[in-house]
C-alpha cells in the first residue's frame, strides 16, 4: 500500500458541500433536517447527531465521515481488505488493492454548515454510538475507531467524548491507585471487553482484559477495571486475578470489578 498520504482537504470545499445539499432539500423539510449537509470533499458522513446550545453550547450537528469511496453495503469486505489484504469480494479486491484510504474524521457542524470543530482519527473505519454516561440522558459520544492487527490489536478502540462549549472533548478519569489522569478509552478484542451499565446518577463502565504476566503461574493476568462518574468526576480503578481469560464465552458478573 503506498505511504504517501493524500493531500489535505481544502476548506473551501465544507462550505461549498454544505451549500449544495441545502440547495438539493426539497421544499416542507423539517427543521432538523434542513441543516444536514454534505460531507467535505471526498468524505460521506455515516452518523449525525443534532447538538443543543444549552447542552453542548452549540446549536447544530456532531458527525462521522468517513472515506467517500467506502461502499456501506460492502464496508466490512473493505476494512478487512484494507488491514489484512484478503477478502472473499473480487470487485473489493481491485478497488482497495494500492489506495490510500482516507483516515475518518469527527466534526461539529453549526446550522450555517460551517465546521466549527473537528478530529482527525488514525484509522479510516469507524463509527459514533450517542451515550448516557453522566445522566439518564444520551449527551455523551463513543467514538468506536477499527484498529486492523492481530491478536488483542484486532478490534475497536472506543473513546467516550462529549462536546462542552462547542468543542470535542475526550473524556478522562483520575486513576485512584495512581492518581494519574487517563482518557476513558474501551478496548474491544480477543482478549479485552467492555460494557456500560447506565444510573440516574451516572455510568458505571467495566472494561476486561488479560495480559501477559510473568509472576502468575498461569503466564497472564486478568484485570477487572471500572471507570465510575460520581460527584461530577471520573474515577479508574482495578482488580487484578490470575487467569487467561477464564470469561470466555460470558462477560463476568459486576461483583468480580471493584
Amino acid at each position: 500500500m503506498p505511504s504517501a498520504e493524500p493531500e489535505t482537504v481544502p476548506r473551501r470545499f465544507r462550505r461549498c458541500a454544505a451549500l449544495a445539499a441545502l440547495a438539493l432539500l426539497p421544499a416542507g423539510a423539517d427543521a432538523l433536517e434542513a441543516w444536514r449537509f454534505l460531507g467535505p470533499h471526498g468524505y460521506t458522513i455515516t452518523a449525525h447527531f443534532p447538538l443543543d446550545r444549552k447542552v453542548h453550547g452549540v446549536d447544530g450537528a456532531l458527525e462521522m465521515m468517513i472515506d467517500g469511496r467506502i461502499p456501506g453495503p460492502l464496508r466490512r469486505e473493505y476494512e478487512q481488505m484494507y488491514w489484512f489484504g484478503t477478502t472473499a469480494v473480487p470487485a473489493v479486491e481491485r478497488s482497495v488493492l494500492g489506495q490510500w484510504l482516507i483516515p475518518a474524521q469527527l466534526r461539529i457542524v453549526d446550522r450555517g454548515g460551517d465546521t466549527v470543530a473537528e478530529l482527525p482519527l488514525n484509522s479510516p473505519f469507524a463509527n459514533l454510538l450517542p451515550v448516557a454516561l453522566t445522566s439518564t440522558r444520551s449527551d455523551e459520544f463513543l467514538v468506536l475507531v477499527h484498529q486492523g492487527g492481530f491478536g488483542s490489536f484486532n478490534g475497536t478502540l472506543g473513546v467516550a467524548m462529549a462536546v462542552v462549549d462547542g468543542r470535542i472533548r475526550p473524556l478522562r478519569a483520575i486513576d485512584t491507585l495512581t492518581g494519574e489522569e487517563l482518557p476513558v478509552e474501551l478496548q474491544h478484542a480477543g482478549t479485552s471487553d467492555w460494557r456500560i451499565l447506565p444510573g440516574p446518577a451516572g455510568a458505571e463502565i467495566l472494561q476486561l482484559s488479560c495480559t501477559p504476566d510473568d509472576v502468575s503461574e498461569e503466564g497472564f493476568r486478568e484485570i477487572y477495571g471500572l471507570y465510575r462518574f460520581a460527584r461530577g468526576a471520573w474515577t479508574y480503578e482495578t482488580r487484578l486475578d490470575r487467569g487467561y481469560c477464564t470469561w470466555h464465552g460470558e462477560f463476568p458478573p459486576r461483583e468480580l470489578f471493584p
